[in-house]
């Protein structure tokens, strides 16, 4: 029988032998291998590589809210995309010169071969009737007319339906609707119209202007996903070559890991690639998490290997203890982490199920590159420890700061060590503070999301935003679904009509729908085109007849689409539409019970089914369900990461002593986030599950080598001495790694991602801290 772990050292030939044979033929058999695969994941990331950003990926999969709420979609005429472009004129609007631009633009832009219809003051007219049926469109401003600017402005400010369409309050913005097709984002010719319709309004030298809708949004975020990408990367790898620089001080020791990490992050994104997954908003994580992983093991394996050098081993056996007894925790590490990264598929929304198999898959890739192509470099290409004073030596960057010398982590660590055994009591007690400090922060934490708020303020697009809130009623979209519960009450009947103008009252009035769109605005306007245009008529007739006229006059344009975005299902289906502030789901919550409220007392629901049916609330809802389900994902990972300790160790007490330093740095941030007001949403809720998986890492190493410290006869107090001192240096040097590697996410234009990468980096920092002090009481306490 083959022995499990045999060594034979003759000269340059040396044979290490274990689970894995690292002879210098079969070193370079791997890192030939190692070569052919990077070659292929290279195509695949360079050919195949795409970047989304869909808002509608965030909902849950196969969500019977989602396939109701995409019917009632279906259900309406109108497919078309919109483009609406919000114009500032600090003079106001009724300046000759200005509404003169404006007509330009509006006959420009119509003229463009993706846009159906271009319409704005320019263009628009209000239909008059008069006595003998004689029909009269008036426009809206009679441009060439500057003596009847000041009526024209009279007439439109008092004209309800135009109120956020086409003018602001304060009458210095406006804005031109485009109807564009459908389906352009994030194509050619979508780039182009974006272009050419940028290039009009620069043409046109308004004092501002912005551009908001899907094709605008889903383009541009799909480029900052693009550039962020690169930008993380980048900022990925010069940080661990400085990292690398300080912990090995060898040329060696930066060019041997950079090649492992690198090669880890290529394949990642490369199998990502390879499966046709985009890129988007949380799988743009990736390369940051490889990059840290993959150090992570990496420093792990040149720290022991270096550590038994310098304790006079050759070359040959040093690395094979390495091997020996670094390759378990490093593999636990990467099953715990991978383990904490799937538990991301229970969320049931598609971008954290990729993140989740491909930050799982990438993991176990950095653990077989760290042992497929580090020893084998280290046997075809064995650097000298004089090396490393070598390049200290000649290097042409000089520092201000000392570098520490090679004791300085075991004395500074020993003293670290004596401090924690001469003050257990106030240790603890400061711990216990802390938990009982985090459990009143954590009770004032709550779900809440804004709709669009994800970009952070130096970013373009925030001010656009900022501009529709302020002068256009907001960005928010709200839709409200209306079915008839029996085919025999059609909505288009006189009694359903007056239900329905109960419900357009309330969200007009109480609710705070801005431009609204709805069967009943279109009868108030058809009511007040049959009184000669008069603003005073814009509402649904008091008289039962006039009413049943008006609906006959509707029906009578049956197919034109206008009526059909507004009636379906044989005229039992209807909506209103519109636009509120971005305030928030909380407040849009109450909003929603307090109209339901109203509905349920004040309208017919025996022959009415109301629901809220927007996509903002569908972005809710699935925030909220992320939420919890990120939670519920920590708990299971919890769960078998604590049986897998359990089995390791065969003691059920060193699964509560493996778990707790893990779940302390994670309460202590959730009391956090209660504290500074940051709402629970699927930014930030992904942080636990994440950290957790990568924090549990130095634990597994610091009870493993503690373990091995034990079962050589050493007293409990001289073997966490000796881990505390062995594993210590490692432990903070990734961790400090991994949390500076979190942190390039702040650079990110997304507030999600900014949050997401300084809440793990804290959270990883809190868990150095309790691995190293909250760890070592445990153990003493409960020897």
């Amino acid at each position: 029988m083959r022995r499990v772990s045999t060594r034979r050292i003759s000269g340059k030939n040396c044979v290490i032998r274990g689970p894995m044979s690292y002879t210098p033929r079969n070193s370079r058999h791997l890192l030939l291998t190692a070569a052919l695969i990077s070659i292929l994941m290279s195509y695949f990331l360079i050919t195949q590589t795409r970047f989304d950003y869909q808002m509608e990926s965030l909902f849950p999969k196969n969500d019977p809210e989602l396939v109701h709420y995409q019917a009632f979609q279906d259900s309406f005429a109108g497919k078309d995309d919109y483009l609406a472009l919000g114009i500032y004129n600090q003079d106001g609007l009724f300046q000759q010169g200005f509404l003169q631009q404006l007509e330009r633009l509006t006959q420009v832009l119509d003229s463009l071969p993706a846009v159906y219809e271009a319409t704005s003051l320019t263009n628009s007219r209000w239909l008059k009737v008069y006595d003998m049926g004689i029909r009269h469109e008036v426009p809206l401003i009679h441009i060439d007319q500057p003596a009847r600017y000041a009526r024209d402005s009279a007439f439109l400010f008092s004209l309800p339906p135009f109120r956020h369409n086409f003018y602001s309050d304060d009458g210095k913005a406006t804005c031109v609707y485009l109807r564009i097709e459908a389906g352009l984002a994030q194509t050619a010719r979508g780039d182009s119209l974006l272009q050419q319709v940028e290039s009009a309004l620069q043409a046109a030298d308004f004092d501002a202007f912005h551009i908001t809708g899907h094709l605008p949004s889903n383009t541009s975020n799909a480029r900052k996903l693009a550039r962020e990408m690169v930008l993380f990367t980048v900022l990925s790898i010069l940080l661990v070559i400085v990292f690398l620089w300080v912990a090995f001080r060898a040329l060696w020791g930066i060019v041997m890991p950079l090649v492992v990490v690198g090669l880890a992050a290529l394949w990642a994104i490369g199998l990502m690639a390879a499966f046709g997954v985009s890129v988007n908003v949380m799988t743009v994580l990736l390369p940051s998490i490889m990059f840290v992983v993959a150090t992570s093991d990496v420093v792990h394996l040149l720290s022991k290997y270096l550590g038994e050098r310098r304790q006079g081993h050759s070359k040959e056996a040093a690395l094979e203890v390495t091997v020996r007894e670094v390759g378990l925790p490093t593999f636990l590490t990467s099953v715990t982490t991978g383990i904490g990264l799937l538990s991301l598929l229970i969320s049931d929304t598609e971008p954290l199920q990729q993140l989740g198999v491909f930050a799982s898959a990438g993991v176990m890739i950095a653990f077989v590159l760290t042992y497929m192509v580090l020893p084998p470099l280290l046997v075809l290409f064995p650097p000298s420890l004089g090396e490393e004073e070598k390049f200290k030596r000649k290097s042409k960057f000089k520092f201000k700061f000392k570098i520490p010398s090679y004791d300085f982590w075991p004395k500074h660590l020993h003293r670290f060590y004596s401090f924690i055994l001469k003050h257990p009591k106030s240790l603890t007690a400061a711990c216990v503070f802390l938990f009982i400090l985090a459990g009143i922060g954590a009770s004032q934490t709550r779900v809440h999301n804004y709709f669009a708020k994800d970009l952070s303020a130096k970013d373009a697009q925030f001010d656009g935003i900022e501009f529709f809130n302020h002068h256009f009623g907001g960005i928010r979209p709200f839709a409200l679904r209306i079915h008839s519960r029996r085919p025999t009450d059609p909505l288009t009947d006189v009694t359903m009509v007056r239900e329905l103008a109960k419900i357009d009252s309330f969200l007009l009035s109480e609710y705070g729908l801005n431009r609204p769109y709805s069967l009943v605005g279109m009868l108030k306007a058809a009511h007040s085109s049959l009184h000669r245009g008069k603003p005073d008529h814009y509402l649904v007739p008091a008289d039962d007849d006039e009413l049943r006229y008006l609906m006959d006059l509707a029906l009578a344009y049956a197919d034109s689409s206008a009526l059909r975005n507004v009636l379906a299902d044989a005229n039992r289906l209807t909506r209103f539409t519109g636009t509120v502030p971005d305030w928030g789901s909380a407040e849009a919550e109450r909003k929603n019970d307090s109209l339901m409220a109203f509905v349920a007392t004040h309208i017919d629901t025996a022959r009415l089914e109301v629901q809220v049916a927007g996509i903002a609330e569908m972005i809710d809802r699935s925030h909220a369900t992320v939420t919890k389900n990120m939670l519920s994902g920590l708990l299971l990972a919890l769960a078998i990461v604590g049986l897998l300790m359990g089995l390791l160790f065969r003691s059920v007490k060193m699964v509560f002593l493996s778990l707790i330093p893990n779940v302390f740095p994670l309460f202590l941030i959730l009391g956090l986030i209660g504290f500074l007001g940051i709402s629970l949403n699927m930014a930030t809720a992904i942080i636990f599950t994440i950290a957790f998986g990568i924090a549990v890492d130095d634990t597994i190493h610091f009870i493993t080598r503690l373990k091995l410290e034990l079962s050589k006869g050493k007293s409990m107090p001289l073997a966490l001495k000796r881990t505390f001192i062995s594993t210590g240096k490692a432990i903070i040097i990734t961790s400090l790694i991994i949390s500076a590697g979190f942190m390039i996410l702040m650079l990110s234009d997304f507030t999600g991602t900014v949050l997401t990468g300084s809440l793990i980096s804290l959270t990883l920092i809190l868990a150095v801290v309790a691995d190293l002090v909250l760890l070592p009481l445990l153990m003493m306490r409960f020897k």
